[in-house]
């Protein structure tokens, strides 16, 4: 079992306040309030120690909710965040551009809407965004929540969480195996495996990427990775170790070798 890790965060200036007061009325759907047994999910501005103004709503969370179009690598994340998985999803008339360019976090509440369950804060680039995932972590609480730009000034948020604030990572057998960097995202993630095991990453992607270890005590860096570019490295020593793509520094992961 594996604490579920962020994904992907973006530091930004603040939303005026001008236009989260004059947007937040329009931005609740109907959908998006709390039924008996669910949980209120909010967009807000500021951090998950000090959250201000609420920018939105989002669809609460609760009971077997199946997204529209699911979002890229969620099959995997879902399905390491174990079998009790809450799951909502809403659209918001918001740009996502506007949300990361400020300070902002996404919030699960209890039933009363009083106390933060899990919480995840996007700080990171200013550079445009299509799609951004962000870890929901807490004491008793971790999921995920998937923010996709539909290209026409407003974005769907799909959130999934669970009660198991450990969850299972993704467990891979054999000695080598592959991690897919599709659609800006390396999935799976996190990567559960044993010493000795060759990763391959295989960038499915238009964009250039890169798998490029972030602690000192490994030296893995892929190097530019164009469409179909393939890169591999052997884990020999047991530990954490997370990477990030250079040119995207949102992109992160980690490899658990045990």
């Amino acid at each position: 079992m594996s604490t579920l890790r962020a994904f992907m965060r973006f530091p930004v200036k603040q939303t005026p306040a001008f236009a989260i007061l004059l947007t937040v009325a329009l931005l609740v759907p109907v959908g998006a309030l709390a039924e008996p047994g669910e949980h209120p999910v909010e967009l807000v501005a500021g951090s998950c120690a000090e959250p201000g103004t609420v920018v939105a709503r989002l669809a609460a969370v609760g009971g077997e909710v199946a997204f529209s179009e699911p979002p890229a690598g969620m099959a995997a994340v879902v399905e390491a965040l174990g079998p009790s998985v809450l799951r909502g999803e809403t659209s918001v008339s918001l740009a996502l551009a506007d949300v990361v360019r400020g300070d902002h976090a996404v919030r699960v509440l209890d039933a009363a809407g009083t106390e933060t369950l899990a919480c995840g804060e996007l700080s990171g680039s200013p550079e445009p965004v299509a799609d951004l995932q962000l870890g929901l972590t807490g004491a008793d609480m971790a999921g995920v929540a998937w923010l996709h730009d539909n290209g026409d000034g407003t974005f769907g948020a799909a959130v999934a969480v669970t009660w198991e604030s450990e969850p299972a990572a993704f467990a891979a057998a054999g000695d080598h195996v592959e991690v897919a960097i599709s659609e800006s995202l390396y999935v799976p993630d996190p990567l559960e495996i044993e010493a000795g095991t060759t990763v391959t990453w295989v960038n499915e992607d238009e964009l250039p990427h890169t798998a490029t270890a972030t602690t000192p005590d490994a030296h893995f860096d892929s190097d530019y990775m164009a469409l179909d570019d393939r890169f591999s490295y052997t884990f020999d020593e047991p530990g954490e170790y997370p990477y990030y793509c250079v040119f995207h520094p949102r992109m992160r992961a980690v490899v658990i070798v045990s």
